[in-house]
């Protein structure tokens, strides 16, 4: 591994020498006299600024010619003149701020050792900047360093490589990517400019550098001088003109007329093939298509989806009320990522409700179901439903892994579910233990041609909604306020309550993230009042004294 140190006590590098210049004896003598003082460059001249700038293109030698010299002259000022004012600037601050941190450290910046520079370019790191930025400032550091005649420049030696590359690794180079901007874009810019001479200013600036792809200095550093009318040019110009008034050209690009209904018929077979919830889409779909199916998706505004989810608040779903603020965002951005597939698959140009905003929600369930509320839902369910119940309550798989579970992935001899990338919501295989009682459920059953654990006996496959069958279960038991996904969280709750490790429960549970587990992992003034319980049993232990007979049952 490489190491390197800077500190006060190095006498290498606080009186590091300058190393001499690879210049012939009569070249020094020259010098001396005056005859090319150009090119002895430090400090602030070692970089371009302005027409007194100083390049040293070559080393001086006795043996050049006056016109060798004169010609070399003028090459450096053409350098100066086309270096651009902006790189001078950045490379001038960039070598002051090197400057003065090598004076604070005590060490040399001309000629600067290698490990100083590596140190520097780690400093900056450290202090924040970007890798781009330090890269400039070694460019600033190396122009330095030629323009003075030292070769090799510091910033090309190995140690200084090495700890670039390090930190390339650590903080990433990787570049954002920026949309370009297309002529629908442009020709809705253009319109919002003001009709003034400032707005024919911008209007012309955006137009060249969209027409010529100039740089931003390119444009506004054009003269009238630069501008060359030709014959082809001309012609046009009175073509347009002439159409004008005859409405030719500058027509505008004709409106899109997808439909939300047709982009929901688009989207609708790709997520059949991409997604496992496509069923979901469908129930959500009906409803956007029932209140915006007619609607063409380009002029769709902030305005339709206020509109669309004031008109669904009035409706009523299968429980009696209005649809819950989650239900309505999960339509609207259903609804939005129809037209963002719109827009990858060349329909739309933008996507008009890119900024439109969920609702904010506040749909936190704290709802667990006890072992006595299992009993009674068990107790009031229909036979072909008890298992289901039993086996979603005792391993906390999600509805649709329980739904969908295939004899293949039940390892009864060892007592397991094995489910695979493919059956799991997150994309990844989750092993799941059977409690006894699971066990013994899924022991019982028979084995259906399809495949299936839990077939629906109407349909002969797997069941594809149980709300009728939970929904008679809580109403036999006299329970209400509880949904079948309300099971899971209570599995998650009760494991943690009985002492298993939060992340061994993550693991049984397939949660990804702390969050997530954390909106299943209910804590009540039971789980309150039995920390106090060994709190205070800490406490007494400590003192020496008897642990209570409370404390021994909460433990």
């Amino acid at each position: 591994m490489m190491e390197f140190s800077i500190t006060e006590s190095d006498p290498v590098l606080q009186d590091a020498p300058e190393p001499p210049a690879k210049v012939s004896e009569e070249a020094q003598a020259q010098d001396s006299e005056g005859v090319s003082d150009k090119r002895n460059l430090s400090g602030s001249d070692a970089l371009p600024s302005g027409s007194d700038s100083n390049l040293a293109i070559a080393p001086h030698d006795a043996r050049l010619s006056d016109g060798v010299v004169r010609l070399l002259e003028d090459a450096e000022q053409d350098v100066a003149d086309t270096t651009p004012p902006n790189t001078v600037r950045a490379y001038a601050g960039d070598l002051e701020r090197f400057t003065a941190w090598c004076a604070a450290q005590g060490v040399s910046s001309m000629p600067a050792l290698p490990q100083v520079v590596a140190a520097y370019a780690k400093q900056l790191v450290e202090d924040g900047k970007r890798i781009s930025t330090v890269e400039r400032a070694l460019a600033a550091i190396s122009t330095a360093h030629r323009l003075h005649n030292i070769e090799p420049s510091p910033v090309t030696a190995k140690v200084v490589h090495e700890v670039m590359d390090a930190q390339r690794r650590l903080i990433g180079t990787l570049r954002r990517q920026v949309s370009p901007v297309s002529v629908e874009h442009l020709r809705r810019l253009t319109e919002e400019l003001p009709k003034t001479n400032a707005g024919r200013r911008d209007r012309a600036i955006l137009l060249l550098g969209f027409a010529g792809a100039f740089r931003r200095s390119e444009v506004v550093s054009l003269n009238v001088g630069d501008i060359e009318d030709v014959a082809e040019g001309k012609a046009y110009e009175q073509k347009l003109k002439a159409g004008a008034f005859e409405g030719v050209n500058f027509k505008r690009p004709k409106a899109r007329t997808l439909t939300v209904e047709k982009a929901w018929e688009a989207y609708a077979k790709a997520s059949k093939l991409a997604k496992r919830s496509w069923q979901t889409d469908e129930g959500r779909a009906k409803h956007l298509v029932r209140h915006l199916g007619d609607k063409r998706c380009e002029a769709l505004t902030q305005r339709d989806v206020d509109e669309f989810r004031t008109s669904r608040l009035d409706e009523k779903t299968v429980r009696g009320g209005p649809p819950m603020v989650g239900t309505l965002n999960r339509e609207v951005a259903l609804l939005k990522r129809l037209m963002a597939y719109a827009v990858k698959c060349r329909d739309l140009d933008r996507n008009p409700l890119q900024d439109v905003s969920l609702l904010e929600e506040h749909n936190t369930r704290d709802v667990v179901a006890s072992e006595r509320d299992l009993a009674a839902l068990v107790a009031a369910a229909d036979a072909v439903f008890k298992p289901i119940l039993i086996v979603a309550y005792d391993s906390g798989m999600r509805l649709d892994e329980v739904l969908g579970l295939r004899w293949r992935k039940v390892d009864l001899p060892n007592g397991m579910i094995r489910l695979g990338p493919e059956d799991t919501k997150t994309g990844e295989p989750r092993d799941i233990m059977l409690t006894a009682r699971a066990k013994a459920a899924v022991e019982a059953l028979p084995r259906s041609i399809s495949g299936y654990v839990f077939t629906n006996p109407k349909t002969g496959t797997r069941w594809v909604d149980v709300r009728k069958q939970f929904r008679t279960a809580c109403e036999g038991a006299g329970i209400s306020g509880v949904w079948f996904h309300d099971l899971r969280r209570s599995f998650v709750t009760n494991a943690r309550r009985r002492a298993v490790a939060e992340s061994v429960v993550m693991k049984m549970s397939g949660h990804k993230t702390r969050e997530v587990f954390t909106r299943y992992n209910i804590i009540d003034d039971g789980d309150l009042r039995a920390a106090l319980v060994l709190i205070e049993a800490g406490s007494a232990a400590e003192l020496g004294e008897i642990v209570p007979a409370a404390v021994k049952e909460a433990r």
